[in-house]
């Protein structure tokens, strides 16, 4: 009589943090080559995947806390890559996985609220609004609160005179010393934080919005641009 050989039980659950490959296809799921998390035949940032980690939760509900089913909390700071395709979300343009980029995108970290209304979890956003009346202030002083796609920080930059400052980023643990110019024009202006000879961050602020874009460079090779919004806790005489 043949015997029937009992299958030991699965050592993990798919979000567990020690499942590291989902579908079984020997690629772990964090790996950049591992474009399908779940082995549904959808490619993890095609705009049809729409349950990454293969969970029955969908990516942008408010129920789905685990994108990739990596066992973090996408909002937790110890998970810098939510859709699991193995690029840093602070260099990937499309953070969720949905298969929208950039602008384009009204949930960028795929929670289920749109950005100008997602608190984040407790990460102060600032909702984009008028800021000093409208007017690009003559002149910056004090403190500027810089939220980075509308859902993450706020950095803070802190000019200590009419050239220098202090940036703390909300994702870093140092801070960084910069000089700076600032290009006032009716509402809106232009602020270049420089941090060493060739690489330097470029805003431009739109004070009757309350929303910038900053395009990073380095080596003056322009490597990024993003947007968000921005205010001035105590704004400056205009």
């Amino acid at each position: 009589m043949a015997t029937v050989e009992a299958m030991s039980p699965r050592p993990s659950s798919d979000d567990s943090l020690d499942e590291l490959d989902i579908d079984g296809d020997g690629k772990s799921d964090d790996a950049a080559d591992e474009l399908d998390i779940d082995g549904d035949t959808r490619l993890d940032d095609s705009v049809t995947e729409l349950d990454i980690d293969g969970d029955n939760r969908k990516d942008d509900s408010v129920d789905e806390l685990d994108i990739d089913g990596d066992g973090k909390n996408d909002d937790d700071l110890a998970e810098d890559d939510v859709d699991g395709d193995g690029k840093d979300d602070d260099l990937d343009d499309d953070e969720d996985g949905d298969g929208r980029k950039g602008g384009t995108d009204n949930d960028d970290d795929g929670d289920g609220k749109d950005d100008d209304d997602d608190d984040d979890d407790g990460v102060v956003v600032i909702p984009p609004g008028q800021v000093a009346g409208g007017t690009a202030p003559a002149s910056l002083t004090g403190t500027l609160r810089l939220s980075k796609n509308t859902t993450e920080g706020p950095d803070v930059v802190t000019f200590t005179s009419s050239t220098v400052g202090i940036m703390d980023e909300a994702d870093e643990v140092e801070n960084d010393a910069f000089t700076f110019t600032y290009t006032p024009t009716g509402s809106t202006a232009v602020l270049v934080l420089t941090y060493k000879p060739g690489k330097y961050d470029e805003y431009t602020l739109d004070f009757a919005t309350g929303r910038f874009t900053r395009k990073e460079y380095d080596k003056n090779v322009l490597k990024d641009t993003d947007f968000g919004s921005f205010d001035i806790p105590v704004p400056p005489a205009s």
